[in-house]
């Protein structure tokens, strides 16, 4: 069976993506929606184990998240039983990963940027994330 696999190194990770050392938001907001693109059952490995802090860090902003609170249960049981959160999916991170989900009208409302392209969001997004 081929398998659909993606390495995103610095640039996507489960629940959230890379900061930008290089480049600009611009450029990153575009390489999360070319990866936004590749198919839905795409398993994606990325180059760090972030996942807790980003969930943390989702929910801040999404308290009421069901897919994120199902996600902590399920992050806790991985590590109570020292297994990783890594691989995940394409079809998993689109339903939870905020950077890939600038678009979605609960998190415009809870930034206060109803009217703002998803881009400007992304900033934000990225923004508040490098002082959480």
């Amino acid at each position: 069976k081929d398998e659909k696999i993606v390495f995103t190194g610095d640039t996507l990770f489960s629940l959230g993506c890379g900061k930008i050392f290089e480049g600009t938001y611009k450029q990153m907001f575009n390489s999360l929606n070319k990866l936004k693109n590749l198919p839905a059952d795409t398993k994606i490995y990325c180059g760090h184990e972030y996942t807790k802090k980003n969930l943390d860090f989702c929910l801040k902003y999404e308290k009421n998240n069901k897919l994120l609170l199902k996600k902590l249960n399920w992050i806790n049981e991985r590590k109570n039983k020292k297994l990783p959160t890594i691989p995940i999916s394409l079809k998993e991170e689109l339903n939870t990963n905020i950077f890939l989900r600038c678009g979605n009208e609960s998190i415009k409302n809870v930034l206060k940027m109803n009217n703002s392209p998803e881009e400007l969001i992304f900033e934000k997004l990225r923004n508040l994330k490098d002082k959480f």
